[in-house]
């Protein structure tokens, strides 16, 4: 647990900062080096946030897309772009900021909400999707359809084998500054229907912690 988190920030790191991160750096994912350019695909959520500090920390360029009303929070995290997707074409967007295409899609949403993903690809890039509980679509014909165009579509979880390894860097990353824990609503238990409906909304800024016990003072 990072020195300078408080419990409840401690238990909304984990999952959230561990998809950012292996999904951006290990080998067999994005496998990213400095200097390089990524879209993060719904940067004002858990993972987004996250993959947004991480890709900055490491050196990379970043766009970023977000909604309207977290433009400003999403800029605060540092991405070098931010696209709002209810006013910009995401496409267009990133050919305009990086003419070559980007080396890395790292998609947190689903790829029903970035239908162009390719086309904003540099030669050989790769198209990372994170799976969620949206509809992922049809995983092996995108593929096949990454691979006939040069690129590659991963579909991505947490590699728990290398977990410990990871949040030692993750941790690290906190306790010097250069990575911080998104917003936190933290509700009650009693209140776990809510903050379902909630996720349900896909716009939840942040993460959300539910509070099961209070600790003894």
């Amino acid at each position: 647990m990072p020195k300078s988190l408080n419990f409840a920030q401690a238990a909304a790191l984990p999952i959230a900062s561990l998809t950012a991160f292996q999904s951006l750096f290990h080998a067999e994912n994005g496998g990213m080096i400095p200097g390089q350019k990524v879209l993060i695909n719904g940067a004002a959520g858990g993972v987004g946030s996250f993959a947004v500090q991480f890709a900055k920390s490491g050196g990379l360029l970043v766009a970023a897309t977000c909604r309207t009303d977290n433009v400003a929070y999403v800029r605060s995290l540092g991405a070098d772009r931010v696209i709002d997707y209810k006013t910009e074409d995401v496409c267009q967007a990133v050919r305009d900021w990086s003419a070559e295409g980007v080396d890395v899609v790292l998609d947190a949403v689903g790829p029903a909400t970035l239908p162009q993903a390719l086309d904003m690809l540099r030669p050989g890039g790769r198209l990372i999707n994170i799976l969620t509980v949206t509809a992922d679509g049809d995983t092996e014909r995108d593929r096949a359809e990454a691979e006939r165009r040069g690129f590659r579509k991963i579909v991505t979880l947490i590699d728990f084998e290398r977990a410990r390894e990871s949040m030692r860097e993750i941790t690290n990353l906190v306790d010097r500054g250069l990575v911080h824990v998104p917003p936190i609503d933290v509700l009650p238990l009693w209140d776990a229907a809510r903050a379902h409906q909630m996720i349900d909304t896909g716009h939840v800024r942040g993460k959300l912690v539910l509070n099961v016990a209070e600790l003894p003072t």
